[in-house]
Protein backbone atom coordinates (compact mmCIF):
# COMPACT_ATOMS: atom_id res chain seq x y z
CA UNK A 1 0.00 0.00 0.00
CA UNK A 2 0.87 3.99 -0.40
CA UNK A 3 1.47 3.75 3.55
CA UNK A 4 3.68 0.91 3.38
CA UNK A 5 5.93 2.34 0.87
CA UNK A 6 6.26 5.85 2.84
CA UNK A 7 7.32 3.67 6.17
CA UNK A 8 9.36 1.21 4.23
CA UNK A 9 13.18 2.24 5.64
CA UNK A 10 12.50 4.98 7.97
CA UNK A 11 14.32 4.58 11.18
CA UNK A 12 12.58 3.90 14.51
CA UNK A 13 12.31 7.70 15.25
CA UNK A 14 10.77 8.28 12.24
CA UNK A 15 8.19 5.60 12.68
CA UNK A 16 7.20 7.23 15.94
CA UNK A 17 6.59 10.09 14.48
CA UNK A 18 4.64 8.47 11.94
CA UNK A 19 2.43 6.80 14.81
CA UNK A 20 2.14 9.72 16.86
CA UNK A 21 0.70 11.73 13.96
CA UNK A 22 -1.80 8.56 12.63
CA UNK A 23 -2.70 8.53 16.72
CA UNK A 24 -3.64 12.43 16.66
CA UNK A 25 -5.50 11.81 13.58
CA UNK A 26 -7.61 8.92 13.99
CA UNK A 27 -8.05 8.84 17.99
CA UNK A 28 -5.88 5.91 18.59
CA UNK A 29 -4.23 6.02 22.44
CA UNK A 30 -1.21 8.58 21.56
CA UNK A 31 -0.94 12.17 22.46
CA UNK A 32 -3.87 13.91 21.98
CA UNK A 33 -2.43 17.64 22.80
CA UNK A 34 -0.05 19.32 20.05
CA UNK A 35 2.09 20.97 22.22
CA UNK A 36 4.04 24.07 20.97
CA UNK A 37 7.37 25.30 22.48
CA UNK A 38 9.23 27.88 22.18
CA UNK A 39 10.20 31.62 23.18
CA UNK A 40 7.90 34.13 23.04
CA UNK A 41 7.51 35.35 19.77
CA UNK A 42 8.13 32.15 17.95
CA UNK A 43 4.80 32.20 17.10
CA UNK A 44 2.97 29.48 19.38
CA UNK A 45 -0.50 31.70 19.90
CA UNK A 46 -0.49 32.61 15.85
CA UNK A 47 -0.03 29.22 14.77
CA UNK A 48 -1.85 27.39 17.60
CA UNK A 49 -4.83 29.06 17.04
CA UNK A 50 -4.31 28.59 13.08
CA UNK A 51 -3.78 25.25 13.81
CA UNK A 52 -6.54 24.72 15.84
CA UNK A 53 -9.06 26.14 13.40
CA UNK A 54 -7.75 23.69 10.93
CA UNK A 55 -8.05 20.84 13.10
CA UNK A 56 -11.35 21.89 14.62
CA UNK A 57 -9.81 21.26 17.94
CA UNK A 58 -9.56 23.60 21.25
CA UNK A 59 -6.77 25.94 21.53
CA UNK A 60 -5.57 26.60 24.90
CA UNK A 61 -2.55 29.22 25.75
CA UNK A 62 -1.16 27.62 29.39
CA UNK A 63 -0.57 31.26 30.51
CA UNK A 64 -4.34 32.36 30.39
CA UNK A 65 -5.39 28.67 32.52
CA UNK A 66 -2.43 30.36 35.12
CA UNK A 67 -3.97 33.61 34.97
CA UNK A 68 -6.64 31.88 35.72
CA UNK A 69 -5.87 30.05 38.60
CA UNK A 70 -4.24 32.90 40.26
CA UNK A 71 -7.22 35.01 39.48
CA UNK A 72 -4.42 37.78 38.16
CA UNK A 73 -2.22 38.82 35.25
CA UNK A 74 0.97 37.31 34.87
CA UNK A 75 3.28 40.71 35.41
CA UNK A 76 0.65 40.99 38.99
CA UNK A 77 1.89 36.97 39.54
CA UNK A 78 5.64 37.85 39.40
CA UNK A 79 5.43 41.41 41.03
CA UNK A 80 3.62 39.98 43.81
CA UNK A 81 4.65 36.04 44.43
CA UNK A 82 7.36 35.57 42.08
CA UNK A 83 9.00 33.04 39.71
CA UNK A 84 8.83 30.06 42.38
CA UNK A 85 4.84 31.10 42.50
CA UNK A 86 4.48 31.19 38.88
CA UNK A 87 6.11 28.21 38.66
CA UNK A 88 3.74 25.93 40.76
CA UNK A 89 0.49 27.40 39.47
CA UNK A 90 2.03 26.49 35.89
CA UNK A 91 2.57 23.24 36.75
CA UNK A 92 -1.15 22.73 38.38
CA UNK A 93 -2.80 24.28 35.12
CA UNK A 94 -0.70 21.81 32.76
CA UNK A 95 -2.03 19.19 34.93
CA UNK A 96 -5.60 20.05 34.69
CA UNK A 97 -5.09 20.35 30.78
CA UNK A 98 -3.46 17.44 30.16
CA UNK A 99 -6.19 15.59 32.60
CA UNK A 100 -9.54 17.29 30.64
CA UNK A 101 -8.29 14.39 28.13
CA UNK A 102 -9.12 16.82 25.17
CA UNK A 103 -7.88 17.28 21.72
CA UNK A 104 -6.24 20.59 21.31
CA UNK A 105 -3.67 22.55 20.81
CA UNK A 106 -1.58 23.94 23.80
CA UNK A 107 0.95 27.03 23.44
CA UNK A 108 2.99 26.61 26.24
CA UNK A 109 5.46 29.38 28.41
CA UNK A 110 9.02 29.09 27.01
CA UNK A 111 10.84 28.53 30.02
CA UNK A 112 8.44 25.19 31.07
CA UNK A 113 11.07 23.28 29.58
CA UNK A 114 13.93 24.33 32.51
CA UNK A 115 11.26 22.53 34.99
CA UNK A 116 12.09 19.15 34.59
CA UNK A 117 8.54 17.89 36.04
CA UNK A 118 6.61 19.60 33.94
CA UNK A 119 8.62 18.72 30.63
CA UNK A 120 8.77 15.27 31.55
CA UNK A 121 4.70 15.59 31.29
CA UNK A 122 4.87 17.57 28.04
CA UNK A 123 6.85 14.31 26.30
CA UNK A 124 4.48 12.19 27.57
CA UNK A 125 1.00 13.55 27.12
CA UNK A 126 2.01 15.72 24.21
CA UNK A 127 2.67 15.71 20.49
CA UNK A 128 5.59 18.49 20.52
CA UNK A 129 6.67 20.89 18.28
CA UNK A 130 9.39 23.46 18.60
CA UNK A 131 8.96 26.53 17.07
CA UNK A 132 12.04 28.21 16.35
CA UNK A 133 12.71 31.74 14.75
CA UNK A 134 15.45 33.94 14.46
CA UNK A 135 16.64 36.09 17.92
CA UNK A 136 15.96 39.35 15.60
CA UNK A 137 12.17 38.07 15.08
CA UNK A 138 11.81 36.92 18.11
CA UNK A 139 12.72 40.22 19.58
CA UNK A 140 10.40 42.13 16.86
CA UNK A 141 7.13 40.15 16.93
CA UNK A 142 7.00 41.26 21.03
CA UNK A 143 7.55 44.56 20.20
CA UNK A 144 5.29 44.49 17.82
CA UNK A 145 2.94 43.19 19.90
CA UNK A 146 3.32 46.22 22.50
CA UNK A 147 5.20 44.36 24.81
CA UNK A 148 8.39 46.77 25.10
CA UNK A 149 9.58 44.56 28.41
CA UNK A 150 12.23 42.99 26.41
CA UNK A 151 13.85 46.30 25.49
CA UNK A 152 13.36 48.37 28.29
CA UNK A 153 16.61 49.38 30.20
CA UNK A 154 18.41 46.65 28.77
CA UNK A 155 21.07 47.67 25.71
CA UNK A 156 21.88 44.29 25.37
CA UNK A 157 18.49 42.78 24.97
CA UNK A 158 19.10 40.87 22.04
CA UNK A 159 22.27 39.35 23.26
CA UNK A 160 20.78 38.62 26.49
CA UNK A 161 18.00 37.04 24.46
CA UNK A 162 20.87 34.76 22.30
CA UNK A 163 22.13 33.56 25.72
CA UNK A 164 18.77 32.26 26.53
CA UNK A 165 18.20 30.75 23.08
CA UNK A 166 21.36 28.99 23.48
CA UNK A 167 20.26 27.48 27.06
CA UNK A 168 17.06 26.45 25.86
CA UNK A 169 17.84 24.84 22.93
CA UNK A 170 19.24 21.14 24.01
CA UNK A 171 15.86 21.07 25.68
CA UNK A 172 14.06 22.79 22.93
CA UNK A 173 15.42 20.19 20.35
CA UNK A 174 13.56 17.42 21.96
CA UNK A 175 10.58 18.28 20.78
CA UNK A 176 9.07 15.51 18.01
CA UNK A 177 9.30 18.35 15.86
CA UNK A 178 10.78 21.52 14.97
CA UNK A 179 9.65 23.93 12.93
CA UNK A 180 11.68 27.07 11.81
CA UNK A 181 9.10 29.96 11.65
CA UNK A 182 11.13 32.93 10.54
CA UNK A 183 12.11 31.03 6.80
CA UNK A 184 8.92 29.37 6.45
CA UNK A 185 6.85 32.18 7.28
CA UNK A 186 3.02 32.01 8.79
CA UNK A 187 1.34 30.10 6.01
CA UNK A 188 3.98 27.47 5.25
CA UNK A 189 4.30 27.17 9.29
Amino acid sequence: SEIDQLLEGRSEAELKHALNLLNMAFGGRGRHIVGLLGLRGAGKTTVGGMLARRLKVQFWELDDRIEELAGLSLSEIFALHGESYYRRLEEQALIEVLNERKRGILALPGGIVGDADSFDMIKRNCLTIWLQADPEDHMNRVLMQGDRRPMANRPNALAELRLIVAAREPLYEQADFHVQTSRLGLEKT
